[in-house]
Order: C-alpha cells, then sequence, then structure tokens
C-alpha cells in the first residue's frame, strides 16, 4: 500500500489536498511605471509564465491584447503615463517562488506521474471573486472586498470603436472607449476611458464592440 496525504475540510468533510490537486501559485512579481507622452500611453511588457496568467493591481490599466510564445507572454496595458502597476505572475507549482526555502514544509505528489501538485512553500492564488456582464456596466464596477488585498485578472473588458462624421463627407473622427480596472487594496473599480482623432474619410461609417467583460478579483495579502 502506498503512504499517501490527503487535506480535507473539517467543517466540510471534503478533500481540499491530494494528488489530483491543481492550482497556480506565485512564480514571480514586479512593479513598473507605464511612461510615454500623450492623454493615454500602450506598452509591450513581457513576463516568464507557461501559463500566461498574470494579475494586476495599484494603477488603473487596461490590457489591450495578450501573446503567448512558450514560456513568454506579452501584454500591451494600456494606461495614463506615470501610472505605477504591480504586477503578480503565476504559473503551476514546478515554477514557484519557494517562499520560506529555510523553512520544513510539506510536498504532494502524483504517484502516477511524479509531478509535485502542491508544495506548502509556495503562495497559490486564492480567488476571491468572479464578475461578469454585457455593456457599458463594465465601465463603473465599485467593489470592496473588506480585509483583503486585491488584485484582477482581465477576462475581457468592454470596449467600442467607432468612425463617425457630421456629414456625408464629414469631417471624420475615430473614437475608442474602453474599461481600465483598479485594484487597490479591498476595491476593485472599473472606468471609463475615451480617446478621438481626426479621421480621413472612410468608405461608409465602420464601428466594433467587443460588449461581454468579466474579471476574476482574487486576494494577494501576504505576497
Amino acid at each position: 500500500m502506498t503512504i499517501g496525504a490527503r487535506i480535507t475540510n473539517p467543517a466540510r468533510g471534503t478533500v481540499q489536498i491530494d494528488e489530483n490537486y491543481s492550482n497556480l501559485c506565485l512564480r514571480s512579481h514586479e512593479r513598473f511605471q507605464i511612461n510615454g507622452s500623450g492623454q493615454y500611453v500602450t506598452i509591450q511588457r513581457t513576463f516568464t509564465t507557461t501559463t500566461g496568467v498574470v494579475a494586476f493591481s495599484e494603477g488603473d490599466v487596461f490590457v489591450g491584447s495578450v501573446n503567448r510564445n512558450g514560456d513568454r507572454t506579452t501584454y500591451n496595458l494600456t494606461a495614463r503615463p506615470g501610472t505605477w502597476v504591480r504586477a503578480y505572475i503565476f504559473d503551476t507549482s514546478e515554477y514557484g517562488e519557494r517562499y520560506y526555502n529555510d523553512a520544513i514544509g510539506m510536498r504532494i505528489r502524483n504517484p502516477n506521474t511524479g509531478r509535485v501538485v502542491f508544495d506548502s512553500r509556495n503562495k497559490y492564488l486564492r480567488l476571491v471573486d468572479f464578475i461578469q456582464g454585457e455593456g457599458t456596466s463594465g465601465h463603473n464596477q465599485n467593489r470592496q472586498y473588506s480585509g483583503k488585498n486585491l488584485a484582477a485578472i482581465q477576462g475581457s473588458a468592454f470596449a467600442t470603436w467607432f468612425v463617425a462624421g457630421s456629414g456625408e463627407f464629414g469631417p471624420f473622427f475615430s473614437v475608442n472607449i474602453w474599461s481600465s480596472m483598479r485594484a487597490s487594496g479591498d476595491r476593485f473599480v472599473t472606468s471609463q476611458e475615451q480617446t478621438q482623432i481626426n479621421a480621413p474619410p472612410p468608405v461608409g461609417r465602420r464601428s466594433a464592440t467587443q460588449p461581454n467583460w468579466n474579471y476574476l478579483i482574487i486576494d494577494t495579502s501576504n505576497f
């Protein structure tokens, strides 16, 4: 008989951690400033993670796109110049930061694969809430989670783009509207951002909308 370990919730009697446990843990974290000129700045920031999962906190930021290439994931981030952002990069257990390296800990492996599925020295992702909706309600979320220190993972954000004009032949202008997010302390907030620029006459007026929005809210206390 194989000796194993299983951790249960005493209140519910449910298995919390066993050889089939799966969760993401903190691989690294960093703080950086988004610099540039203009009303808004879009930068590319590359993180090392095999999962591509990054949570953000501190400043208002919008994730325009995410591109993965092996263990390198590049985020296109839009914010006002001078915005400070903190990023929490998550990965699977074998890539954890291994906190408390001098302390005695516990590892649980899958006996069939030998893979470490849980390491008590890692800091695992703690989900607080999953929120979602459609339309402009994505602009005005303001939620408090008492006792938490929040970061947010943007699944998708409400955004719309259109070209319009004052007459049949213009002048024409291009408008971009999107929702930025800010997780700071125990509060999560989204707000509307907008740019408008002059545009050459298009072949007809055009528009595109991403109506659905969703965010994972996580707790980074003690991270």
